[in-house]
């Protein structure tokens, strides 16, 4: 295998990982946690999920106080991506404010709404047709068979473009000496 083409090669499957980590991560939420420690944590979650836990405690997803930022990890490093993200503080189940930087204190005025969402959220459930099946083996890992087989095709292909070009020159060396 010559080097241009292992090069080449090295930049199609760096193109697909980045693709694919950029389509895995468009519905999903960064949030990050500031313990009274002062240490950082963080976590992905789902955009349609209503809470987060961090140190065994839940924290509620608020889509309102959602802002976005470069991520830059793993592959990312070199194709930057726009993601979303929460901020979450020690002292308050709420994440914090974009427009003013300040966390929502518990206070039993919240925690009061907060119950009554939750009431009313279970009693909407039971009148809710079920949600989708859980999803099978083999399409969990669509995506990586999907990369394997456009591989093996690949390889295939160049193996056979010795032969293919082989076969067309033996064609126009008949086609000159028929011609001539």
């Amino acid at each position: 295998m010559n080097p241009q083409t292992l090069v080449t090669i090295i930049v199609i499957m760096l193109f697909v990982a980045a693709w694919y980590s950029t389509n895995s991560k468009r519905n999903k939420i960064y949030c990050f946690y500031r313990g009274r420690d002062k240490t950082i944590e963080a976590r992905w979650i789902n955009l349609n999920d209503s809470y987060v836990i961090f140190r065994n405690k839940k924290f509620r997803v608020d889509t309102r106080r959602i802002t976005s930022f470069w991520y830059k990890g793993g592959i990312h490093f070199f194709f930057p991506t726009k993601v979303n993200s929460l901020e979450y503080y020690w002292n308050s189940i709420y994440p914090s404010n974009p427009d003013d930087y300040q966390n929502t204190w518990l206070t039993p005025e919240n925690h009061k709404l907060a119950n009554l969402e939750n009431a009313f959220q279970s009693y909407s459930k039971g009148f809710a047709p079920p949600t989708g099946k859980k999803q099978g083996m083999i399409m969990q890992y669509l995506p990586l068979i999907a990369i394997v087989l456009v591989v093996i095709v690949g390889f295939w292909a160049f193996s056979n473009f010795n032969n293919i070009s082989e076969a067309l020159t033996e064609i126009s060396n008949k086609v000159n000496t028929i011609v001539k």
